[in-house]
């Protein structure tokens, strides 16, 4: 998506759509103010795609946690609930062997 201000950050989209749920992902790994600021622009030009987005974030980043519920994002994963659900599923999970 292209960004309305174009001073500061050129554009955002999420890191994947899902298609079959009509649904837009963003895994934040680190959540850093240029990353804030992309969400927020994203909720404010964009509200009926950020209706359908979901972030993956850390239960154990707060500040995350804040920010995400702050913003009011619909769905919230825990990455950690993937990794023990998923891992053990997949080979090379985050290069492991």
């Amino acid at each position: 998506f292209p960004s309305h201000d174009t001073k500061r950050t050129k554009g955002y989209t999420p890191d994947f759509f899902l298609e079959r749920n009509n649904e837009w992902i963003e895994i934040k790994g680190y959540l850093d103010d240029k990353s804030k600021l992309k969400l927020k622009r994203f909720k404010r030009y964009y509200p009926n795609e950020f209706e359908k987005l979901t972030c993956v974030i850390s239960k154990y980043s707060n500040e995350a946690k804040n920010f995400m519920l702050d913003l009011e994002v619909s769905c919230i994963i825990y990455y950690e609930d993937i990794r023990d659900f998923y891992s053990q599923y997949l080979i090379n999970w985050e290069g492991k062997k």
